[in-house]
């Protein structure tokens, strides 16, 4: 059966993209390079289900959020920069945007610093979403989980959203592209490793069933070293350093091609 291409709208910059159905990893990715699901709106989260993924995040969130405002009802607002949920206690006077760092009075929804301060051109946080959770138990994040899944995720998350390693690897790509073809490279694979990374051992936590959990968890855990390993050098210009790169493409793909085994 020949592919369907539906048209659909960039949430960045608004231009108009192919979207191909069916599509194994509901991810599309703008000329801009924002990269988004196909069916949720929201970042990608493969292997896991955008009911997987909404339910994940609420644990995510809740994880963050101080013992005292449990008693409060949650709100949650997505930013239209599509970075993660911004989750906080209703009463809440400030709230930020972790991917964009954008700052935010919820009450007003007024963009302002986090003192407090207005920001010198007056306007309102653009939001995608903005509603109030069901004031219900939502199930915190296990011990467990804390100890080993929940760190990895923290920490392909952080690289995921560090500007200042993004804006460095920029830079060295434009100066030494010639050089090193391993960083046009890097640059092709950064956001699905971390990607990878992170909903991959998000998914293996909620999957409780799964036959291959330990080799999948360790796989990942491998390739977060490796990620770690290529990015250590700031100049990017060691000898091995193309090699390093084709080696964490052949990793990443070994740890999807795992993944889609139990998918």
């Amino acid at each position: 059966m020949d592919d369907i291409i539906d048209l659909g709208e960039c949430p960045g910059c608004k231009q108009i993209v192919d979207i191909t159905r069916p599509n194994e990893y509901n991810s599309v990715k703008c000329e801009c390079g924002i990269v988004w699901c196909s069916e949720c709106k929201k970042e990608p989260h493969w292997p896991m289900s955008c009911q997987m993924a909404a339910e994940w995040m609420r644990r995510w969130q809740q994880h963050g959020i101080d013992a005292d405002e449990h008693s409060q009802r949650l709100r949650e607002i997505t930013c239209c920069c599509l970075g993660p949920p911004i989750l906080f206690g209703e009463a809440e006077k400030f709230a930020e945007c972790k991917n964009c760092n954008i700052g935010f009075n919820p009450q007003t929804m007024f963009i302002e610093t986090r003192g407090g301060h207005p920001c010198r051109k007056i306007e309102k946080f653009r939001s995608l979403s903005d509603r109030i959770l069901p004031n219900e138990y939502v199930p915190p994040i296990k011990k467990e989980i804390v100890e080993v899944s929940y760190l990895i995720c923290q920490k392909a998350r952080s690289y995921r959203f560090d500007i200042t390693k993004l804006n460095e690897l920029e830079k060295a790509s434009r100066k030494l592209k010639d050089a090193f073809a391993g960083l046009e490279k890097l640059r092709d694979i950064r956001q699905t490793v971390l990607y990878i990374i992170e909903y991959g051992m998000a998914w293996v936590h909620m999957e409780k069933n799964l036959s291959d959990r330990a080799s999948i968890k360790a796989n990942l855990s491998q390739l977060l070293r490796q990620y770690e390993e290529v990015i250590a050098i700031i100049d990017y210009q060691r000898s091995n350093f193309n090699d390093s790169v084709d080696s964490l493409n052949c990793s990443v793909q070994k740890a999807v091609e795992m993944i889609k085994r139990h998918v």
